[in-house]
C-alpha cells in the first residue's frame, strides 16, 4: 500500500517538477512521463518471466530496497548539487518501473497469507494503496514548492515505511 503512496506522489508532482522546475515543454512532458509507464511494463514482464525462480517476498524486498537507495541518492544529489532533468528522469523511470515488482509480488504475498479470503485481502490492499496514494498526493500539495525535493522525499519516505512494515509484519 505504501508503494502506491510513492507512485501517487510522483503522479501528483511530476508535471510541476518537470515542467515548472526544469522548464520541460508541454510537448515533451508526456514523453518523459510515458517513459515511466514503459519501464513499468518492462519490469512487469521481467517479473512474470522470473517469478518461478525467486520468491515473491525476495523480489519485492529487492525492488523496495532498490527504490529506497534511488530515493536516498536523489535526495543527496538535490541537497549537494543542482540536480538536472537528465539525472532525475532515468532515476524516476527505474523507481516507478520497480513498482512492477513491488505491487505484483505484494499482492501475491498477500494472497499467500490469506488463501481463504484472497480476494478480500487484495481488495483491502488495493483500497489502502489508493487511500495512501491520495494522502501522499495531498501532502505533496501542501509541501510542494516546485522543486523535486518534496516529491522525492515523500516517495522515499513512503518506500521506507513500506519496508519497515513488511519487516515488522513478516515477523
Amino acid at each position: 500500500a505504501f508503494s502506491y503512496a510513492a507512485m501517487f506522489a510522483f503522479i501528483t508532482g511530476a508535471a510541476g517538477v518537470y515542467m515548472e522546475h526544469f522548464d520541460a515543454s508541454a510537448s515533451i512532458f508526456p514523453l518523459l512521463f510515458g517513459a515511466n509507464v514503459v519501464v513499468l511494463l518492462i519490469c512487469n514482464q521481467v517479473n512474470i518471466r522470473i517469478v518461478h525462480r525467486y520468491t515473491p517476498q525476495r523480489m519485492m524486498a529487492i525492488a523496495q530496497w532498490t527504490q529506497w537507495i534511488i530515493g536516498c541518492v536523489l535526495l543527496a544529489m538535490i541537497g549537494l548539487i543542482e540536480l538536472q532533468l537528465w539525472q532525475l528522469v532515468p532515476a524516476m523511470m527505474l523507481f516507478i518501473g520497480l513498482q512492477g515488482f513491488v505491487i505484483s509480488n505484494g499482492m501475491a504475498s498477500t494472497m499467500e497469507f490469506f488463501p481463504q479470503s484472497a480476494a478480500t485481502a487484495t481488495a483491502l490492499v488495493g483500497a489502502s494503496g489508493f487511500a495512501l496514494g491520495g494522502l501522499s498526493g495531498a501532502l505533496l500539495g501542501l509541501l510542494g514548492d516546485g522543486t523535486p525535493m518534496p516529491m522525492v522525499a515523500i516517495m522515499t519516505l513512503s518506500v521506507f515505511t513500506g519496508i519497515l512494515l513488511r519487516i515488522i509484519l513478516h515477523r
